[in-house]
């Protein structure tokens, strides 16, 4: 089990879902995509696994900003200082959509369940968790993921896949009740897709 519901659901079901939500702010305002292994689906690890969201370029210290309008779930160290997510922020935006924002200069000063309007400021621009060991020139960045959890199915092998390794981020997305994985599956979607890359700052 990798932590994937192979359930089959609606497909009319899953794109009406699909449809309640949209990116509202670009997180990183002007920001580059580092091209190619910043791209969602790049392959990882030789192609056992692939990106799971996209990786901003921008000095440190870049204000981040909310996507869309929603509650802050998670704000906390995810990993190590050189591995996992480094410092970051999940925020639940309902209908069962978060957005995760990794490799942040530090917690975000908002506590959580703080409410965040689209396109607020809530955290810097770092290179925090594994960023550190790419090269220097790529370092600094923000890696956006989209997630959509319809189907309350938890697992904690596909909590490690995706590098989410802190118990208390195991903790809060049980306290959720969701699951975030499968970019075909209905969980991990292409901020691209959803104007990510395009959006109004």
């Amino acid at each position: 089990m990798w932590g994937f519901d192979w359930r089959p659901r609606d497909r009319a079901e899953s794109a009406r879902e699909v449809a309640r939500f949209r990116v509202e702010a670009q997180p990183v305002a002007g920001a580059p995509i580092r091209r190619p292994e910043g791209e969602f689906g790049a392959a990882r690890r030789s192609g056992i696994s692939y990106h799971k969201g996209v990786d901003y370029l921008a000095p440190p210290g870049t204000p981040v900003r909310a996507a869309a309008a929603g509650f802050i779930c998670y704000n906390e160290m995810n990993g190590g200082p050189d591995s996992g997510y480094g410092y970051t922020v999940l925020i639940d935006h309902a209908n069962n959509f978060y957005t995760l924002y990794a490799h942040l200069d530090g917690p975000s000063p908002l506590p959580v369940g703080r409410r965040v309007a689209a396109g607020e400021r809530f955290a810097a621009v770092g290179r925090s968790g594994n960023a550190m060991r790419i090269p220097k020139e790529f370092q600094y960045q923000l890696h956006f993921e989209i997630l959509h959890a319809p189907s309350g199915l938890i697992d904690l092998g596909g909590l490690r896949i995706i590098g989410l390794f802190s118990p208390h981020l195991i903790t809060t997305l049980r306290q959720l009740g969701e699951a975030v994985y499968g970019s075909y599956l209905g969980g991990v979607l292409n901020p691209e897709e959803f104007g990510g890359d395009r959006c109004a700052p």
